[in-house]
């Protein structure tokens, strides 16, 4: 199959354990980031940003564990060299390096909304088409694009992810083009309340990932039991006019 392809158990413990992690982190963080970034990337106008860290301890014990979840922190915030495990020769001047860059990229983003800045390797704007990122290690690398793709292609695959449908930009114009929903919240159903008597006409939902979760066609009712909780975003289309509205689905 795929996954033994990209995943192989190896030739031994030692290798089938190296095999298995990268799996567990593929299906939960990198294929969920790519996501994440490509469909927030897609919705709204500001820019998104997505790095890769990997970066080691040089205390061998933990240099053994990799680029562990949540090891970034420390770097972002410069506490490791305050740690007990942290001080001395067991903080090198890698680590010196990666915190330094990551906090000017972090405190350049919340001043600016741009990480980028005088003396940082430049790190280049998400585009989901691409899938470009920034390699954040001793040295930054922001030449990359495509992390894990076929790794993450086929994790989308197994949860039925399709890709997401651009919202970016679909303010209201004017109060009148809002569509309002009854009950609102509901548990399951929904029906929108015409404007004006019409027909030929759609309505989409999307989620809030900006993914069409719902279509139908000359119908003003919708059905969004298959749906977790959370808000929706519907749209209502005739052939001059557009409709938009927000969902609240409860237990």
């Amino acid at each position: 199959s795929q996954a033994a392809l990209l995943y192989p158990s190896g030739a031994n413990t030692t290798e089938a354990r190296a095999s298995y992690i990268q799996l567990l982190t593929d299906a939960q963080f990198t294929s969920t980031t790519r996501r994440v970034a490509q469909c927030v990337s897609q919705n709204q106008n500001d820019p998104v940003y997505r790095y890769f860290f990997t970066h080691k301890h040089a205390i061998p014990a933990l240099a053994a564990l990799g680029s562990y979840h949540g090891m970034e922190l420390f770097y972002v915030f410069n506490t490791w060299e305050d740690a007990t495990l942290g001080t001395g020769p067991l903080f090198s001047a890698q680590d010196d390096s990666v915190q330094t860059a990551m906090l000017q990229y972090w405190v350049n983003f919340a001043n600016t909304g741009d990480p980028n800045g005088s003396g940082l390797e430049i790190w280049p704007q998400y585009q989901s088409a691409t899938d470009c990122y920034l390699e954040i290690k001793a040295t930054p690398d922001g030449s990359n694009c495509g992390l894990r793709t076929a790794e993450s292609d086929l994790w989308d695959a197994a949860i039925g992810f399709t890709g997401c449908t651009s919202t970016a930009g679909l303010e209201l114009p004017t109060a009148n083009m809002e569509i309002q929903a009854f009950p609102n919240p509901s548990k399951d159903y929904f029906e929108l309340t015409l404007p004006d008597a019409m027909d030929d006409f759609r309505v989409q939902v999307f989620n809030t990932l900006g993914q069409l979760v719902y279509s139908v066609n000359d119908s003003n009712r919708i059905d969004l039991t298959p749906q977790h909780t959370g808000i929706f975003f519907v749209e209502l289309r005739t052939t001059d006019a557009t409709y938009r509205g927000q969902l609240l689905k409860i237990d």
